[in-house]
């Protein structure tokens, strides 16, 4: 049996699919229902540590970013549970340095 081999065809944007020698068109794969967005960079080492000035920030950083739709979201998770939470939503949304 042949391997499955798959070539991008830049002019269509087809992907050409071949197995057993038989030669298939088959349409480009859809994106992933999460596209990889960018993460904003965000300096918080020798800045001030409290939570309430990593969440402004990280907010700032966001919307700078134009990416303001995902501040709530941000938001949210970051006001969850304790300082760990703020962190983590901190590296979830952000490039943290």
């Amino acid at each position: 049996m042949t391997p499955f081999r798959s070539v991008i065809s830049a002019e269509k944007n087809l992907s050409i699919a071949s197995v057993d020698g038989a030669i298939k068109k088959q349409p480009p794969e859809k994106a992933k229902d999460r596209t990889m967005i960018e993460k904003p960079k965000v300096k918080l080492i020798g800045t001030d540590g409290n939570a309430a000035a990593i969440m402004g920030t990280c907010r700032r950083a966001l919307i700078a970013a134009g990416q303001a739709d995902r501040v709530p979201a941000f938001t949210a998770e970051a006001m969850t549970g304790d300082y760990s939470d703020v962190l983590q939503a901190a590296e979830k949304y952000c490039d943290v340095s």
